[in-house]
């Protein structure tokens, strides 16, 4: 009888402490829910085969214990690989139970089972990292805050489409959010002289920032620098808490990645110095920006990055956090309030400056600040919600004043989340509608991964039905078929092919490269993107343009088809 109490009494004492973090568990829910839509069907980035090679040698390294192996990549991107290898593990264990595609009868099948067990597993990552860090922000400033400000970070749209791919920035971005709150909870709520668990969390989310991507690394010197200013007059106690934030995070940086244990000067050496100075500051990337092609885009890049990437909202929030920071002010403690705030700018800014001065920039590189910057617009935005709507809704409408915010932060919500599930499957098609949207977005700041996957998908399924054409059999291939005259073949410039080739394959058709003259001589179909379309400069056969491909109305693609046809 005792036993069975004492086990009642466990239980009630465990969903009393999962009770303590109920908005913590509904945040990571309902951030989990938000990326299912499409998941594993609707993309693969240009990279995306890389690091999926990366991963299976990491893997492969870990598990037969040949660790040097785990040293893949400069950038490093350990902790993708360590989040893919998790996946491909639980992949195994679910298709041993349940049915999966049989990579030896369906490939195609096997690639998108595959993909989807590993974007789950960063959508998860993502989504419990910044769980970790909702729980500081939350006892910090409040929950209605804390559910503004990572509504607005978590629906933001680029965010989203980054949030939910094989690849650093997302992963990168949320440790580096998750050190940020730890560390701000741990110097506010402890003055700095107790060595507690959010400063060991804070050092820990940082080396795994830096595991992500070594741009990361930006966070060591700004949390030595903020704790130095919160000990300025106590020097001999900034030392201390500095060194141990130090030491965890070497200890974290170590332990998390196994070659740092058989090689670590070649592992530093192949990171800070070809990762950092070879490629960061000294490689270049070529890209069309405002409709040039440029290895350098110059200072102003993310400017241009901001005005396209950001949505209306956040634009309107940080501007509106500025101006109207006084007002703000009081309805937060004031002081706590201040330096947050002004931590957050600096962060950002400071970034900013970081990825502004290697002449290689992509526009995704600018997905830490602004997340950072979600943080400041998240105060007005709670301030208008909850201070100035209830004094208006009482004054003009019939309506209690308590119940007002919690209605127009719902519809705001809804408004928000529908925009973004909307933009689903090409969720990077997303450019901010007062910059000009996709139809100039496209030119201004060029797509570098595919966008209309979907589209493009319908348009030569569609294509092979009114023409009649078979797809290519289980053993049928491009190279093993003499007479291609009734399947469907298409090219695509290299950088896209990667992309696309999974979706046309799906379908029964073949996708090549444009580029490969042998495969080129026998493909009838060829696509170039409207804001790439060098069509004109063929001088191998004749094309003639056949029809564009549309997303959302927005002509996206030309198609083109090859006139003197042998196989």
């Amino acid at each position: 009888m005792w036993s069975i109490l004492g086990k009642i009494l466990l239980k009630l004492t465990r969903m009393k402490t999962l009770f303590k973090f109920k908005f913590e568990i509904l945040f990571f829910v309902l951030f989990l829910l938000s990326r299912m839509p499409f998941i594993g069907q609707e993309s693969f980035n240009t990279d995306v085969w890389k690091w999926k090679a990366r991963i299976y040698d990491f893997g492969s390294g870990v598990f037969n214990l040949d660790f040097q192996k785990t040293l893949q990549k400069y950038h490093p991107g350990v902790t993708l690989m360590w989040v893919g290898t998790a996946a491909v593990k639980v992949e195994g264990m679910y298709c041993a139970i349940i049915k999966c595609p049989n990579e030896s009868v369906d490939p195609v099948g096997a690639v998108f089972a595959l993909d989807f067990f590993q974007k789950l597993g960063v959508v998860s990552a993502i989504g419990l990292i910044l769980t970790f860090a909702f729980y500081p922000i939350r006892k910090l400033f409040g929950k209605k805050y804390a559910f503004v400000a990572f509504t607005l970070i978590s629906f933001e749209p680029f965010f989203y489409a980054l949030s939910r791919v094989i690849h650093l920035e997302g992963l990168m971005t949320a440790f580096l959010l998750a050190s940020f709150a730890w560390t701000f909870y741990h110097l506010e709520t402890t003055k700095g002289k107790a060595l507690t668990a959010g400063l060991v969390l804070s050092a820990i989310f940082a080396a795994l920032g830096a595991l992500t991507k070594s741009s990361a690394l930006y966070i060591v010197p700004f949390v030595l620098l903020t704790i130095l200013y919160y000990f300025r007059r106590q020097l001999v106690a900034a030392v201390k808490v500095g060194a141990f934030w130090l030491l965890v995070f070497v200890a974290t940086y170590v332990v998390t990645w196994p070659s740092m244990w058989v090689q670590p000067l070649k592992t530093l050496d192949y990171v800070l110095i070809r990762g950092i100075k070879e490629t960061g500051v000294e490689g270049r990337h070529e890209q069309i920006f405002m409709g040039k092609y440029t290895e350098d885009p110059g200072p102003f890049y993310y400017i241009v990055v901001g005005a396209y990437r950001f949505s209306p909202v956040l634009l309107a929030g940080i501007l509106l956090s500025l101006i109207l920071y006084k007002n703000v002010l009081p309805h937060f403690e004031s002081t706590k309030f201040n330096r947050f705030f002004v931590l957050v700018l600096v962060f950002a800014l400071g970034y900013l400056l970081e990825i502004t001065i290697p002449t290689k920039k992509l526009d995704r590189y600018i997905l830490p600040a602004l997340v950072f910057l979600c943080l400041n617009a998240g105060f007005v935005v709670t301030w208008l919600l909850f201070v100035v709507v209830p004094k208006y809704t009482a004054r003009y409408i019939k309506i209690t004043p308590a119940y007002a915010p919690i209605g127009v932060f719902s519809l705001a919500v809804l408004a928000m989340g529908y925009q973004t599930l909307k933009l689903t499957p090409d969720y990077f098609a997303y450019y901010n509608p007062l910059a000009g949207g996709l139809p100039t977005g496209i030119y201004a700041l060029e797509p570098k991964w595919l966008i209309g996957q979907g589209p493009i998908t319908e348009y030569f399924a569609n294509l092979m039905a009114n023409q009649g054409l078979s797809a290519f059999a289980t053993g049928e291939s491009f190279d093993n078929q003499q007479n291609l005259s009734n399947k469907l073949t298409v090219a695509f410039p290299e950088k896209y092919y990667t992309q696309i080739w999974p979706f046309i394959r799906r379908i029964g058709a073949w996708a090549t490269i444009e580029d490969l003259t042998p495969n080129a001589l026998r493909t009838r179909y060829f696509v170039y993107p409207v804001w790439d379309d060098y069509s004109s400069t063929e001088t191998r056969f004749p094309l003639k343009y056949i029809n564009a491909i549309y997303l959302d109305g927005v002509k996206l693609y030309n198609v083109y088809e090859r006139t003197n046809q042998q196989n």
